[in-house]
């Protein structure tokens, strides 16, 4: 495989794309293998995609080992479902993501994945060594640092899940990509790219970078809230997939009632021309998104009244901005908060963590990686009322908006 080969897909946008939504109500065996099969079938089913001896990555959203019921990584049961499909294809299989500060091994380990890798003789993807990659047609980078198994793989699933997010408000298809880059080159990605916009930017070049070449969604337990990793786990019912990231984005956000276009990889690829973020143009296998929205999806704190075009400008965001605060009766002092801060704002004082605010650059990966829920992201009481007042301004406007209709 040469480097040009990197993008498996024209990660470009289509004139139109396919998103299947299909229900499941549990992670029952038989029922969420037979979801699964239903949600491939609108492209013709895996066979399209993946031919025998293929070397296919299964690229899961394993932020961190959790036990399934937290709903912070994908279901092992729906790995299994996946694995099941392209055993019967005759693939090579290989299971593998970038933790942000656990050992890839732990974290398969703790999720229940090294269990289901076990069953089926599945290997385990190198997600140690690196190497650089030409990002195509431009982007923010020229190049980006990733890991050698996605060049050495010939196709790769993206295995995601629905989930808010501290930092990004949403976390699905694209966002997942940041699992190519290891552990310690996304300390260094957060401080390059400290804002939103140029984070999401970054993202892009991921994707592009190595598209995959499916995408799966794993939206039977979702998370809102405080996501990626402590929010609170939310039943929706879903399976959903597309050979489009940013297409399947799109309506996985507008599913549980977020604007699309407030989210800022979505943003970026409109920008580019990258996948599909016009939901007019994308075609919905299954159920429509009325039929299946959830409208009390609840955001993190980080964003709460910051979607409306007031509250998200520069004087709000830099007033308004949410910090992490350390509930000390919660904390084990385990050092993983301080261990994962890019900006070093974190230390042990006299027996307890302290955080630096004047150093926080609002990553929160703090609060990801806190496994005990012990780092909760707090808006000042000035904030709130200035985006109380956002939010009266939004409604004030769009009546007058309405007027002149």
């Amino acid at each position: 495989m040469t480097s040009s080969d990197y993008c498996y897909r024209s990660a470009q946008m289509p004139l139109n794309s396919t998103v299947s939504i299909t229900r499941c109500k549990s992670y029952d065996r038989a029922e969420i293998k037979d979801a699964l099969v239903k949600a491939l079938e609108p492209f013709g089913g895996l066979s399209v995609y993946i031919a025998p001896k293929d070397k296919v990555l299964i690229k899961p959203n394993l932020i961190r080992g959790s036990k399934p019921e937290k709903a912070v990584v994908p279901h092992p049961e729906l790995l299994r479902a996946l694995i099941e499909l392209l055993t019967e294809l005759g693939a090579d299989i290989y299971v593998g993501d970038s933790p942000g500060i656990e050992t890839p091994e732990a974290a398969l380990e703790a999720s229940g994945y090294m269990a289901v890798m076990k069953e089926f003789g599945t290997k385990q993807a190198d997600f140690y060594r690196e190497m650089d990659a030409e990002v195509p047609n431009g982007g923010l980078s020229k190049k980006v640092r990733i890991v050698r198994a996605v060049h050495e793989a010939d196709k790769i699933i993206n295995l995601c899940k629905m989930k808010t997010h501290g930092f990004m408000m949403f976390t699905g298809a694209v966002k997942n990509m940041f699992g190519i880059v290891s552990g310690v080159s996304k300390v260094h990605t957060h401080i390059r790219f400290p804002s939103t916009d140029l984070f999401a930017q970054g993202l892009l070049d991921l994707y592009t970078t190595a598209t995959p070449t499916l995408n799966i969604m794993d939206a039977v337990l979702a998370m809102e809230g405080d996501g990626p990793t402590n929010g609170s786990p939310r039943e929706v019912g879903l399976i959903l997939a597309s050979d489009d990231g940013v297409a399947l984005d799109v309506v996985a956000s507008s599913v549980i009632g977020i604007d699309p276009s407030t989210i800022a990889t979505t943003a970026v690829a409109a920008r580019r021309g990258v996948g599909n973020t016009d939901l007019s143009k994308i075609t919905i296998a299954g159920p429509t998104i009325d039929e299946v929205r959830v409208s009390d999806f609840e955001l993190p704190t980080s964003w709460k009244g910051i979607t409306s075009r007031f509250a998200k400008t520069r004087f709000m965001r830099s007033i308004g901005s949410v910090k992490p605060v350390v509930k000390h009766r919660l904390c084990r002092k385990c050092g993983k908060c301080i261990k994962g801060c890019p900006a070093h704002a974190i230390k042990m004082v006299k027996g307890k963590v302290r955080i630096e605010h004047s150093k926080c650059i609002k990553c929160y990966c703090c609060q990801e990686h806190c496994p005990y829920n012990a780092l909760k992201l707090k808006a000042p009481i000035f904030s709130k009322l200035l985006l109380g007042f956002s939010q009266a301004r939004e409604i004030r406007h769009r009546r007058i908006e309405n007027d002149w209709r």
